[in-house]
């Protein structure tokens, strides 16, 4: 029988915005996201949950964030989200202590639990904006701390979603839409709901090929998250 898996994360994992990307995995799973979560929110989270579960089966657990903590600090207008509990970390070196920390930290309580590592997805549909310069980088260092780790497993859902924007890169204009009111998330939630068509509707109307506001996944950006961690939950 197939071990239980739950996912945790942000607004990608919870699915309320845009299309949820659990709905295509070939599993049944359980979704734990949060909206605006950091990786240090969503990592609490997962590590509390292994503490207390009653599930004798171990799960499958994936860990998905970290996007709010460039975004959180990098764009002005949502300062004001910010969690003192669960601070995002703009810089490098501070994130990857705190990362490491927390790998560890559920790696040595539970050493037997099959644990994956999500990338920071795209942040935006320009490729070559700041934004997503920086989450190059951090994934990079991410990717380096989960490959020295004691099991870990890494997934990244980023490569594809810019494989799929550079394949219809000519739709593209110079200025890409990506949102800059977060007010936007709920009326595009209340309109979208979990309808693909609605979804592939405000993404042609934003000019966007994988997400319908630069963040949130249309259902051709979730099946290619879901496409990217089958293998994983597959071993």
């Amino acid at each position: 029988m197939k071990k239980p898996i739950v996912l945790f994360g942000d607004s990608l994992t919870a699915g309320r915005i845009g299309i949820a990307y659990s709905r295509y995995l070939p599993f049944p799973v359980t979704a734990r996201g949060i909206e605006g979560d950091t990786w240090v929110g969503v990592a609490s989270r997962s590590k509390r949950f292994l503490t207390t579960k009653r599930s004798v089966e171990e799960p499958t657990v994936v860990i998905q964030g970290g996007a709010n903590d460039l975004l959180l600090t990098f764009r002005p207008q949502a300062k004001h989200l910010i969690n003192a509990k669960t601070p995002p970390y703009a810089h490098d070196d501070e994130f990857a202590g705190i990362f490491s920390d927390m790998l560890f930290a559920i790696e040595q309580a539970h050493p037997t639990i099959p644990l994956i590592i999500c990338s920071l997805p795209i942040i935006g549909e320009d490729l070559s904006s700041e934004l997503n310069e920086r989450r190059r980088q951090r994934n990079e260092l991410l990717e380096s701390l989960v490959s020295h780790s004691a099991g870990a497993l890494w997934c990244d859902i980023a490569s594809p979603l810019e494989a799929l924007i550079m394949q219809e890169k000519e739709k593209h204009t110079q200025n890409v839409y990506f949102i800059n009111d977060v007010s936007n998330f709920a009326s595009d939630a209340a309109y979208i709901g979990d309808d693909e068509d609605k979804a592939a509707e405000i993404s042609r109307q934003r000019n966007l090929i994988v997400t319908i506001d630069g963040i949130h996944p249309n259902s051709i950006g979730a099946k290619a998250i879901a496409k990217a961690l089958t293998p994983l939950l597959s071993q």
